[in-house]
């Protein structure tokens, strides 16, 4: 069923991240990435000419600059279909970006912004001002890193302990972040995780925050144990055949893991047997972000960013939930297809260009209209990457 966006708005600079507040749910963040042209270099110097005189004055040499890659954090008050501009805010191109799941008992709600200087910046809500107030920038890699991906430990089970942060870095390697004694976040540890760049990196959460996972450009899924030194993984599914670039644990039923990749096909894992996929989903497109309804009572509904193919939510098989978990009963051999275990419910095919970012809000669902009906169901933000677009719609 065809969706249609009640809200859009250019982003000016190219859009890849929308996270709604899972505090404030009319406050909508959107990360936009733009690579900005270096200016031309001038002209070489005329050639010396040799008039036999030694010179101590060394030749200027032309090096190209660096691109620069900047960006903005766009912040929107959704009341109905009534959206405002909050707040923007300027800086290094945004990655990926992520509000902490539960609040912080100093900050209140704290949103993590992974940008292209090797660097997670935090902001926290003001209620007073309705915007974003600074809180640290940590230097999690060098510069020239970019930090691709970032996942709080706390998104499925909150505990007394402060929750940490991972983090995946252009540089092949995974970074742990730790609160320390004055509250501040820091690198508790950086290991080398992949050969080509790890795209994604998301905490299980069902386990208090110890075990991470992590998908890259080598067409790898790896399973880590943040408490050990990470010589070596938990596990490796080497049986992508392209990029990994997605992952989210289902947060209403445990040992259920949702994996996205270039290749065009969603993969649904139990964690326990990692070889052997429960379901393989043809998607018609690309993942690039995979979200699951925040709702109980729609658990077995995902929404995913399909890059060339837009975005579309599925309803998977109720089969997959009995039981409270992941069934091991509902395995299909390997080469034996998954049949009616999905089902699409909705669609949004308006973005013109690579659909990169979506969430879904707590915005209570119209009356009488829920479940992804026509018009009704749960507001959604989304947004595309070179027509740098942000949309509003119902799923």
């Amino acid at each position: 069923m065809q969706a249609k966006s009640f809200w859009s708005t250019s982003t000016v600079y190219s859009a890849d991240s929308v996270e709604f507040s899972p505090h404030h749910p009319s406050v909508l963040a959107v990360g936009t990435y733009q690579i900005e042209t270096p200016a031309p270099l001038p002209p070489p110097p005329p050639p010396k000419v040799d008039t036999g005189e030694d010179s101590s004055d060394e030749e200027e040499v032309f090096v190209t600059p660096p691109a620069k890659r900047k960006g903005r954090c766009l912040i929107y008050d959704v009341q109905g279909e009534v959206v405002t501009e909050q707040q923007r805010i300027d800086g290094p191109a945004i990655l990926d970006m992520k509000w902490n799941p539960r609040l912080d008992s100093n900050h209140g709600s704290v949103l993590g912004l992974a940008d292209a200087e090797g660097r997670l910046v935090t902001y926290r809500w003001d209620e007073s001002l309705n915007q974003l107030q600074h809180l640290q920038t940590l230097q999690v890699a060098s510069p020239t890193t970019l930090v691709l991906s970032l996942d709080w430990s706390n998104r499925i089970t909150s505990s007394s302990t402060p929750p940490t942060v991972i983090t995946s870095l252009s540089s092949l390697e995974l970074s742990h972040l730790t609160y320390d004694t004055t509250g501040e976040l820091t690198v508790a540890q950086t290991w080398a995780a992949h050969d080509y760049e790890p795209w994604v990196a998301s905490f299980d959460g069902w386990d208090g925050g110890n075990v991470v996972y992590s998908g890259g450009d080598d067409c790898k899924l790896k399973a880590w144990d943040v408490r050990t030194e990470n010589d070596q993984p938990l596990w490796t599914n080497s049986r992508f055949d392209a990029g990994v670039t997605c992952i989210q644990t289902s947060p209403h039923t445990p040992n259920l893991v949702a994996v996205g990749s270039y290749n065009e096909t969603l993969t649904l894992l139990d964690p326990r047997s990692p070889l052997r996929p429960l379901a393989s989903l043809p998607l018609g497109g690309g993942a690039w972000r995979i979200k699951f309804h925040p709702s109980p009572v729609r658990n077995r509904d995902l929404v995913v960013a399909c890059m060339h193919g837009g975005f579309k939510v599925f309803r998977l098989d109720e089969e997959m939930f009995v039981g409270g978990g992941a069934s091991t009963t509902t395995r299909r051999e390997e080469g034996e297809t998954w049949g009616e275990g999905w089902e699409l419910i909705k669609r949004l095919d308006e973005h013109e260009s690579l659909a990169y970012g979506v969430d879904w809000s707590r915005i209570p669902e119209e009356e009488g209209e829920g479940e992804g009906g026509e018009g009704g169901g749960t507001v959604l933000g989304s947004c595309s990457f070179y027509d740098h677009e942000a949309k509003l719609w119902r799923g």
